[in-house]
């Protein structure tokens, strides 16, 4: 089952602008193809898929946690299911840079 995510628009706007800079001034629809997601999603029209925001992150170079905070879990419709909660003990290896195994921080719980 795919998790789709309401970024808040400001937020998804800085992420759009951050990623499109750093990945040499692509135009959105390219930067759309690349994470996945559709150019609608982009403009916060949409909701997007998980991985494509965790894409989208990695582009921007922006705190995937910090994102995930902000945003919001929808269902196929779009209505707001609840909010992503994140252990605070994950945030802390994320922010910190720890990590379990493999240098992939383990969740713990998530």
């Amino acid at each position: 089952m795919a998790i789709l995510v309401r970024v808040p628009v400001p937020i998804l706007e800085d992420l759009v602008e951050a990623a499109i800079s750093k990945q040499g001034n692509i135009y959105r629809a390219e930067l759309a193809k690349l994470i996945g997601a559709s150019k609608e999603s982009l403009d916060g029209k949409t909701s997007l898929y998980l991985i494509s925001l965790m894409k989208l992150c990695g582009f921007a170079e922006a705190d995937m946690a910090n994102v995930l905070r902000k945003s919001k879990i929808v269902n196929q419709r779009g209505a707001i299911t609840h909010d992503i909660g994140i252990p605070a003990a994950y945030l802390r290896e994320l922010q910190t840079g720890g990590a379990g195994k493999g240098g992939v921080a383990q969740p713990g719980g998530i």
